[in-house]
């Protein structure tokens, strides 16, 4: 698995929700990032609702992944 992100050559940008740190935290996020030659930018959204937040603050979550996008 350690090896799998160094393959990848799609551009890949990475994004984090903030509260769920406990689960997958953003400085993981960056680990997981770091090896991918074409990772580009790493972004994260803090949803209001707490680590579940993602699912109904979807309209952070699509603004971020616009901005990653784009």
């Amino acid at each position: 698995m350690r090896r799998a992100p160094q393959r990848v050559t799609a551009p890949t940008p990475v994004a984090a929700v903030a509260e769920a740190g406990r689960l997958d935290p953003p400085p993981r996020q960056a680990e997981l990032a770091a090896p991918i030659p074409a990772a580009g930018r790493l972004g994260a959204v803090e949803p209001p609702y707490g680590r579940d937040g993602f699912l109904v603050g979807t309209e952070r979550v699509a603004g971020l992944v616009g901005e990653l996008v784009s």
